[in-house]
């Protein structure tokens, strides 16, 4: 099986894509961006720049959680391997229900 994660320079890297790219579109909400009042950034309203950057960002939080979801289970960690599996998908779904609350 390949690694996911090559090395500690592309680990940054991803962690660096992930933070930028849900910073921006955190950055976004927090500006008062006109293009925000509905609360969602859609393909009309946005640029292509900025399409890429928050899907560069999604991506590289999967990206992560899959390389430490691997990296547990090579290292004979399997119950934190399972937890992380089953957490995050959790923490997901309160903060999408959390999100569609306060809507």
């Amino acid at each position: 099986m390949q690694k996911l994660i090559v090395n500690k320079a592309s680990a940054i890297l991803l962690l660096f894509l992930a933070v930028i790219g849900i910073g921006y579109a955190f950055s976004l909400i927090a500006l008062d961006d006109p293009r925000m009042i509905d609360g969602a950034l859609t393909h009309n309203e946005a640029h292509w720049w900025e399409i890429v950057l928050i899907m560069l960002g999604i991506f590289s939080v999967f990206i992560i959680m899959g390389s430490s979801i691997h990296h547990a289970w090579s290292t004979g960690r399997k119950a934190i391997a399972i937890f992380i599996v089953l957490v995050w998908p959790l923490s997901l779904l309160y903060t999408l229900m959390l999100q569609t609350r306060r809507a």
